[in-house]
């Protein structure tokens, strides 16, 4: 049975365990064991993000973590498919018959990952998948008016960014991150490129996130305020390196786009492809890379915590930025409040200043329109990073 001694041991450990990566997202808290199925977490100070905390921390038996060796005896869970096989980048789930809230309506579901956008529309449209994810407007446009499939578009709060790597001496520069904000056209790009699939968003917040607000500061497009920034930087000669992949719809089309639009303001970039899997693994030894970046459930916290804490070492090489020292306080007072209003309040300031800091650039929200064919009925998704809902479908 999964009990509440498993809930307190998971909880105990992510919360006090920084070695840990969602370590990140927690806070000191106590967790007491009322009955077999009940828990009482306590925090002191208060802890603002707990219930959307609590949503993405995975649970797991209390004896697997007092010994890992565990983990390799097979898969573990109790949810509504069971793991079979990881093969040839395919991975097969298989229907929980004896799932507590009833057997799912789909007895298998198998991801392939497909890394071609063509092959997978083609994919979908030959029926060989069912379902194809984060689609293009391309994507879209294919099965425009088709009645053989129908698109689901909840997505999650994640935007599509230009990471930039802070150990880099002229990304460090504050006045060189604002030059670019301002020499990125983003509004073209979401348009001519993206096809209007996004929304422009105002903070690094995005906009599906809780407590997202419209700062007044747009950043529209103006390379003549881009080349003022340059200057003001005191740097010359400003190179760095950019990696693309497929990863993105329309990465390197975009990717290209900015290169263009950083050359034009005197900002060179050296580009380069990368196959998907390389570009997941390598992306931190290049200066500038695009990418998504959002919170598993919508809380700003996962976004903001990741700024100000240890993540952001590992994705940006914050750390190696001293300025981002002065977030830290204001990351730790949003974090702290449970009342509605101070809790926006806190929220918008500390989002305020890493707007005003431009940690890397935001270009959009990132929508995730998913493809389905019509045969699928009931499949829904909710504002999450993976398929909770997908046990509620059924396939004729």
């Amino acid at each position: 049975d999964f009990t509440a001694a498993d809930v307190k041991a998971v909880i105990d450990r992510v919360s006090t365990d920084n070695k840990i990566a969602h370590n990140a997202f927690w806070a000191p808290v106590t967790t007491e064991i009322v009955n077999d199925y009940q828990v009482r977490i306590k925090a002191d100070p208060p802890f603002g993000p707990l219930i959307p905390v609590l949503a993405t921390t995975s649970m797991l038996p209390k004896k697997s973590l007092a010994n890992p060796e565990l983990f390799k005896q097979g898969d573990i869970g109790c949810g509504a498919f069971r793991f079979v096989e990881y093969k040839e980048n395919k991975v097969v789930l298989e229907a929980n018959e004896e799932y507590w809230d009833g057997p799912p309506g789909v007895k298998t579901i198998i991801f392939d990952y497909i890394e071609d956008w063509n092959a997978r529309t083609n994919a979908l449209l030959a029926g060989d998948v069912d379902i194809i994810t984060r689609c293009s407007s391309e994507q879209l446009d294919a099965v425009k008016d088709n009645p053989g499939f129908y698109v689901v578009e909840n997505s999650p709060a994640i935007s599509v960014v230009s990471i930039y790597q802070h150990n880099n001496a002229a990304i460090a520069n504050k006045n060189v991150r604002k030059a670019m904000a301002y020499a990125i056209d983003r509004k073209t790009i979401l348009e001519q490129i993206m096809m209007g699939v996004g929304r422009l968003q105002y903070s690094v917040l995005p906009t599906g996130a809780l407590y997202y607000e419209e700062l007044d500061e747009k950043y529209d497009y103006n390379p003549d305020e881009a080349k003022k920034y340059l200057d003001a930087s005191g740097l010359s000669d400003i190179k760095f390196k950019m990696s693309t992949s497929t990863l993105v719809p329309h990465q390197k089309e975009i990717d290209l786009a900015i290169v263009q639009y950083l050359n034009d303001v005197g900002i060179q970039v050296e580009i380069e492809t990368l196959e998907v899997g390389q570009f997941r693994t390598t992306y931190p030894q290049y200066d500038i890379s695009l990418n998504t970046f959002g919170s598993p459930g919508g809380a700003p916290d996962f976004i903001l915590g990741v700024y100000g804490g240890p993540i952001g070492q590992a994705v940006f090489h914050m750390q190696d930025n001293p300025d981002i020292q002065e977030f830290v306080p204001l990351q730790e007072k949003q974090r702290q409040q449970t009342e509605e209003a101070k809790r926006q309040a806190a929220v918008t300031e500390a989002a305020s200043w890493l707007w005003d800091f431009q940690p890397t650039l935001v270009l959009s929200d990132e929508l995730w329109p998913f493809i389905v064919n019509s045969r699928v009925k009931g499949f829904k998704r909710n504002r999450t990073f993976s398929e909770p809902l997908a046990r509620y479908a059924t396939v004729e």
